[in-house]
């Protein structure tokens, strides 16, 4: 704590904010640092506090009998309607303008913001530097889904999807996700991280829908300590904070 206070009185900075992984329990944690106010939790830099598991140690046939049964039924009517899913594990930057396109429809057709476009080309310049994969979903060669996993250690982490407002009844976003988990499987990683769910704290009021649609994956919850700050200029810390709520009471 002192050594990180010492670099942000370096740099000038008003605090460092910290996010352990492993977890580590917040009644630790809060005799130590100054927990971060929830009127800081959305920002879009910082990760949700509550995500979604599957466990892949289970095979093949547990995984799909443990999901909901809308699920199987809708990944059996892509396959039944000839979506075909590819895995990618090169050539990252071939896909990186439809992705994209896609991810910008999503987000308009769900009412989220997205990243300016080159945080997302950076991404995909880098992909090749490690271990990830898209999963492509076409029908009739139109592109309709790519979703973008990244493995690290055991898991794959689900970290962007995209998909096109056309042939949603054929399910294309049901087998995508189904061919990525199979393919994280055959990886071996133990756990594939769906990412960010809603919690009761409402700090996701608009992510019911997302939620429900992770969970009937199958698996489980995982809660990550609370955000830590270490504060190096108390008067503008209060301020920025009282600048967050404000704006919370606005929006």
């Amino acid at each position: 704590k002192q050594e990180i206070k010492k670099i942000c009185q370096k740099e000038n900075a008003v605090f460092a904010r910290l996010d352990f992984t492993p977890t580590i329990s917040n009644e630790v944690l809060d005799k130590i640092y100054t927990k971060s106010p929830l009127c800081t939790y959305h920002g879009s830099y910082f990760q949700p506090r509550n995500e979604w598991f599957l466990n892949l140690e289970k095979s093949e046939e547990e995984l799909l009998k443990e999901m909901h049964k809308n699920h199987r039924y809708s990944i059996r009517v892509a396959e039944k309607e000839k979506i075909k899913v590819e895995i990618i594990t090169d050539d990252f930057e071939k896909y990186f303008e439809t992705f994209y396109e896609l991810s910008a429809g999503t987000a308009k057709r769900n009412n989220f913001g997205l990243h300016p476009k080159a945080y997302y080309q950076n991404i995909f310049n880098n992909l090749s530097k490690i271990n990830a994969h898209l999963a492509v979903a076409k029908f009739n060669e139109k592109i309709l889904v790519i979703d973008l996993v990244i493995i690290s250690g055991a898991v794959a982490n689900y970290v962007f999807s995209g998909s096109s407002s056309e042939e949603r009844n054929k399910m294309p976003t049901y087998l995508a996700l189904w061919q990525s988990i199979l393919e994280a499987k055959k990886q071996g990683c133990k756990f594939y991280n769906f990412g960010g769910i809603s919690a009761n704290d409402g700090l996701e009021k608009n992510w019911q829908g997302l939620t429900a649609f992770k969970k009937k994956w199958g698996g489980f919850e995982a809660r990550h300590s609370d955000f830590q700050d270490i504060v190096s200029q108390p008067f503008i810390y209060h301020l920025y904070n009282f600048r967050k709520f404000l704006k919370g009471l606005l929006s």
